[in-house]
């Protein structure tokens, strides 16, 4: 049998419970979110090369330089390299007021966007971060 006095019991164990909750506030939280990364249009724009292709579609920033030689459109995917190519995916390619035109004459959304969701899909797998806010 252990023999001590109570206050140095007590004492011991509240300095176990001061370093336990010491090291639990020097813990990292434990989370599945990933902090995702943020790119300025500038940096984007660094990247507008065949071979070193970024975009930004609605606020996204994509890589999408691998994606350039299996591109169905060709080439033609190039023009929105370093870019915001949000209007350009949107309409594939199509000036605007064009895309806007046959939207009016089949009675498209305004909105509706020409690429198949399973374009969305594909793109989705490029995705390297957002497009940071010029506000903050």
């Amino acid at each position: 049998m252990l023999l001590s006095s109570p206050s140095s019991n007590n004492e011991s164990t509240n300095e176990n419970i001061t370093n336990d909750q010491e090291l639990l506030a020097t813990e990292a939280p434990k989370t599945n979110e990933k902090k995702q990364a943020s790119f300025s249009l500038e940096e984007v724009a660094d990247h507008a090369t065949k071979n070193d292709c970024w975009t930004v579609i609605d606020g996204i920033v994509y890589d999408i330089t691998e994606f350039i030689a299996t591109h169905p459109g060709g080439d033609r995917i190039m023009k929105i390299c370093g870019l915001d190519g949000t209007e350009d995916f949107k309409n594939q390619g199509v000036p605007q007021e064009e895309a806007d035109n046959f939207r009016q004459e089949v009675d498209l959304p305004a909105d509706a966007e020409f690429h198949s969701p399973d374009a969305r899909n594909i793109l989705s797998s490029y995705e390297i971060g957002i497009l940071e806010n010029k506000a903050e």
